[in-house]
C-alpha cells in the first residue's frame, strides 16, 4: 500500500522510507521534498530516480507506478534499472 507523506512530511531534509516488495523484486522507496519540483513532496526509488508526486490526487497513480518499478526491478539484473 502506498501512503501519502504530505499530510504528515517528515523534517526538512529527510524522507520518509519504505520497502515495497514483490515475490520477485524489493526496494526502499524514500518520500521527499523535490527541489526541481517547487519542494513539492515526491515518491524516489532507492537509486533517487522520482516516482512521482506524493498527494492525494495521485496516491493511485504512485501504487501503480511502483509496481512497475518492481517489475522493471525483477527483469534487470541488480543495478541496472
Amino acid at each position: 500500500m502506498v501512503a501519502s507523506c504530505k499530510s504528515a512530511p517528515p523534517p526538512k531534509g529527510r524522507g520518509a522510507r519504505t520497502l515495497v516488495a514483490t515475490p520477485d523484486a524489493s526496494d526502499t522507496i524514500t518520500c521527499r521534498e523535490r527541489e526541481d519540483d517547487g519542494g513539492r513532496w515526491w515518491f524516489f526509488a532507492s537509486d533517487g530516480t522520482p516516482i512521482i508526486e506524493a498527494d492525494d490526487a495521485h496516491l493511485d497513480d504512485a501504487a501503480i507506478l511502483v509496481l512497475g518499478h518492481l517489475a522493471r526491478c525483477a527483469e534487470h539484473p541488480k543495478g541496472v534499472r
